[in-house]
């Protein structure tokens, strides 16, 4: 047989060969705004171009893309983030090319999910049971405490005389009290966690639970960045949004649409949302740029 043929057989072997498609997941469970790596690998992908986005993302919000080729072999890395809890599909790949042979091919990675798990925990998701009334109570029989109640009074108004003569004879010390002046997103994060700590939306206080996330994001932006953001409404603060904080928009606004449609819509949002909402709003102070910005607060002095 012809050598030239043989050679030129061979050729067209390797390039017709199939390319392999395949994907992965990292880490397969994760919370509400972790960062998620959706790896797309591409076999025998000489020659073709791996799209560098995903056309119909859902949920999923994408933060940053690397590629990557060695050997024939493409890699597309795409870091996303989601605010929905659940098991959740990742968004489907294709690739579209041309074979050897001049004729269009088309090809969808396997699909992959992720589970995202609620940060509240199990015994929290649902308010408690209170009694329906307070139990029986014994008679009181007051008359058996008369003399103790007596005697203790007696030596409550000892005491207090004897505080009052020493008080007289040397009065206190004076001790300055030192005035600790915080910062915009440190007041921020006080006022965060006394809604979290007050448990406002398991108490049944929806619309106070979400206006105090709304109104504490908003004076942040005005101690920080001097956006008179408490005077704007919604749609007025989306016009004036600021370049800087262009990387917030979607998770700032989350946070205000969904307090607008517990306090104006009276729509009941759901114990999950009211997580996810609170949790926007620490990550919104955490990855503000002007935080991130400052030195490393220096320790405490000891005394």
């Amino acid at each position: 047989m012809n050598p030239l043929f043989i050679l030129l057989l061979l050729v067209w072997a390797h390039t017709a060969q199939a390319m392999e498609l395949s994907v992965s997941v990292q880490p397969q469970a994760a919370t509400i705004g972790d960062r998620i790596s959706y790896t797309v690998l591409a076999k025998d992908a000489k020659g073709t171009s791996l799209p560098q986005k995903l056309e119909n993302p859902g949920p999923f919000e994408m933060l940053d893309v690397k590629t990557a080729e060695e050997d024939g072999t493409k890699t597309v890395t795409f870091t996303l983030t989601v605010f929905k809890t659940g098991k959740l599909a990742l968004p489907a790949y294709a690739v579209d090319w041309v074979d050897a042979n001049g004729k269009p091919q088309s090809m969808v990675a396997p699909q992959v999910f992720v589970e995202i798990i609620s940060v509240l925990k199990e015994a929290d998701k649902e308010p408690k049971l209170m009694d329906i009334e307070r139990e029986a109570q014994a008679q009181f029989e007051w008359r058996e405490y008369v003399w103790p109640a007596a005697i203790l009074l007696a030596l409550i108004a000892a005491a207090l005389a004897v505080w009052y003569y020493l008080r007289k004879r040397k009065p206190p010390p004076v001790i300055a009290k030192e005035e600790i002046k915080l910062l915009p997103y440190q007041a921020a994060l006080k006022k965060l966690e006394a809604i979290e700590r007050d448990r406002l939306y398991d108490r049944g206080r929806v619309k106070e639970y979400f206006s105090g996330i709304s109104d504490t994001v908003r004076e942040y932006l005005l101690a920080e960045y001097g956006i008179n953001a408490p005077e704007k409404t919604t749609r007025e603060l989306e016009q004036a949004w600021p370049p800087m904080l262009e990387a917030e928009r979607r998770r700032f606004f989350g946070i205000l649409d969904m307090s607008d449609d517990a306090k104006f819509a009276k729509i009941i949002p759901t114990s999950g949302d009211a997580a996810q909402i609170l949790r926007g709003a620490y990550d919104f102070l955490k990855d503000s740029p002007k935080v991130n910005s400052r030195p490393p607060e220096p320790p405490p002095a000891s005394r």
